[in-house]
């Protein structure tokens, strides 16, 4: 299904702002965590921790996007992409993500 600029609904991406600002509050303890890290241990946790704070933004993002997204789209959406959409002004076409991207070369 191709949709219009008619069918387009106009989102506030409030989910996505907010778990966005939550990862930018919680990189200093994911910092920190890599920081002092000593043992392999240490390292996978701020892996997972590190996995958390992104998978939070995707959820959100799919949250807000549930009429046209699923988890396994919304999993791929970078930090990098959530914050260009969310700034997004407005003014301009509404932001297309690059799926090829995300593909080596």
């Amino acid at each position: 299904m191709i949709l219009n600029g008619d069918d387009m609904k106009r989102r506030d991406f409030s989910n996505t702002i907010a778990a966005l600002a939550e990862f930018d509050r919680t990189g200093v303890d994911r910092d920190r965590m890599v920081d002092t890290a000593e043992t392999n241990r240490d390292i996978y946790a701020w892996i997972a921790a590190v996995d958390a704070a992104v998978e939070l933004v995707q959820r959100a993002f799919q949250e807000d996007t549930k009429d046209l997204n699923n988890w396994s789209h919304c999993k791929h959406v970078t930090i990098k992409d959530a914050r260009r959409i969310v700034s997004h002004d407005g003014k301009k076409k509404t932001p297309r993500l690059d799926p090829t991207r995300h593909i080596p070369c």
